[in-house]
């Protein structure tokens, strides 16, 4: 398995704001949890340009990283392109963590995720692969009704009030971003 590891990183949390740190701690560790009883399957998660490792020859054998026209999402891209070679693997060691230093601004952040989701559609379609269904406008409208229930739940994990306001907040530029990168569709195969 070790020999077919051409990626390697660790993953990364936000310095700040809090509530922003605190949730994606939380959801760190129940992806963990779910890691722990098998149920997850191959993923994205916590493959990012930095904080890893790469075998630079096998990269630029698959092609290099891709052009985005929405300026995101190479990492993901690079994830998808090597999940797709079924013979290599990029490793995520899940305790190597590292600060993603960043702004305190709440507002930035909202910038940040609404700038990633409307880069989905685009990373996907860039692979020929069909968008999965928890990447899909009725997914996310699914979590930004039920982002007061799941703010709720945070809050007693994290005990950082300002989840309350900002986890919906969060699913609702999500949204944005993914409905702004429906743009992206005209490139589908």
């Amino acid at each position: 398995m070790l020999k077919n590891v051409v990626i390697a990183s660790g993953m990364r949390f936000p310095s700040g704001p809090s509530a922003v740190r605190d949730m994606k701690l939380a959801g760190h560790f129940d992806y963990l949890s779910k890691l722990s009883k098998e149920l997850a399957s191959k993923t994205t998660h916590g493959k990012t340009l930095d904080n890893t490792v790469y075998k630079t020859e096998f990269i630029r054998n698959l092609g290099g990283f891709d052009h985005m026209e929405s300026n995101a999402g190479q990492d993901s891209s690079l994830s998808l392109k090597v999940m797709k070679s079924k013979e290599y693997t990029w490793a995520v060691n899940y305790s190597v963590i590292s600060v993603h230093l960043k702004l305190n601004s709440y507002m930035k952040e909202l910038e940040s995720q609404r700038w990633y989701a409307r880069s989905f559609r685009e990373i996907y379609t860039t692979n020929n692969l069909p968008l999965p269904s928890e990447i899909s406008t009725k997914a996310f409208m699914r979590r930004l009704a039920n982002s007061p229930i799941k703010s709720v739940r945070l809050l007693r994990r994290t005990k950082n009030p300002l989840v309350l306001y900002f986890y919906p907040a969060f699913c609702l530029f999500q949204l944005i971003g993914l409905t702004e990168g429906k743009r992206y569709d005209h490139k589908n195969p």
